[in-house]
């Protein structure tokens, strides 16, 4: 995930003048986490009452442009942080001598809000309509491939903690007579559920002949 963040930080800043580009993750219902800040100037990574790098702590949701996105599931565009945002993250923001900022839900799956794609600028009103519409279009693309990563993570978690059953189950030596069957994905051997007659076979023979030998 982290590759994604830094790709997508790097392109929003080159596109589109953005002096501070940072990624709202959810930590848990009522807190979130602030990754991969990207900003020009030093002065713009101010931190927002909590440790930018240290995910382990968060900041809550209420009263924040990040929990109003989680709840209207739209972006939250602030053409002058001076006269029109109520919220206290953007309070901060705005004391750093940024004026607009946007902040784009990024959804995961069927909807699922995973956190938020935001940025902002010294100028006023710096964003059109089509910048807008391209950037939500980004946090969308953005939600796909870590919808994807996520998913790829949990297949190899699942993957490997079936072998690691498996192995627990059946001696080696008969780990080594089937182990040609498993499925090669990468640096890690993947059992396929011992679907394949032939495997069945020699660990039930070889199960008799433990038996006889007993």
């Amino acid at each position: 995930e982290a590759e994604c963040y830094e790709v997508v930080s790097s392109l929003i800043v080159a596109l589109f003048n953005v002096e501070r580009c940072s990624f709202a993750l959810m930590k848990d219902a009522n807190h979130y986490t602030v990754k991969q800040c990207s900003v020009t100037e030093d002065k713009y990574s101010k931190k927002m009452v909590f440790s930018q790098q240290d995910t382990d702590i968060s900041a809550p949701l209420e009263n924040s442009a990040i929990g109003h996105c989680k709840d209207a599931l739209e972006a939250l565009y602030i053409p002058d942080l001076a006269v029109d945002s109520p919220y206290w993250d953007h309070t901060v923001i705005r004391d750093m001598g940024l004026r607009t900022c946007l902040v784009v839900p990024i959804l995961v799956g069927n909807g699922k809000f995973a956190g938020t794609l935001n940025m902002a600028m010294k100028e006023v009103d710096a964003l059109s309509r089509l910048d807008i519409v391209l950037i939500k279009d980004i946090a969308t693309s953005l939600g796909i491939h870590l919808r994807s990563k996520r998913l790829q993570k949990v297949e190899a978690e699942s993957h490997q903690m079936a072998k690691e059953f498996l192995h627990s189950l059946i001696p080696p030596s008969i780990i080594s007579k089937i182990e040609h069957n498993w499925i090669k994905d990468s640096s890690k051997s993947i059992p396929t559920a011992l679907n394949n007659a032939k495997d069945r076979d020699i660990i039930l023979s070889n199960s008799e002949d433990s038996k006889e030998e007993v």
